[in-house]
């Protein structure tokens, strides 16, 4: 079973989720969230960590 990538809540496999895909020259790897607050609170505070 998946976890939200921010608040490890559990993604059921029947479930719905976002799911963000991160594309750098040297990996790719794949991030899934609960909902879309939660794929945009991640991203906002990745963004206020730089």
């Amino acid at each position: 079973m998946q976890q939200c990538a921010r608040c490890e809540t559990r993604i059921s496999a029947g479930g719905e989720w976002v799911e963000l895909r991160h594309h750098h020259e040297h990996m790719n790897f794949e991030s899934r969230f609960c909902s879309p607050a939660c794929a945009s609170a991640y991203l906002s505070e990745d963004l206020d960590a730089t």
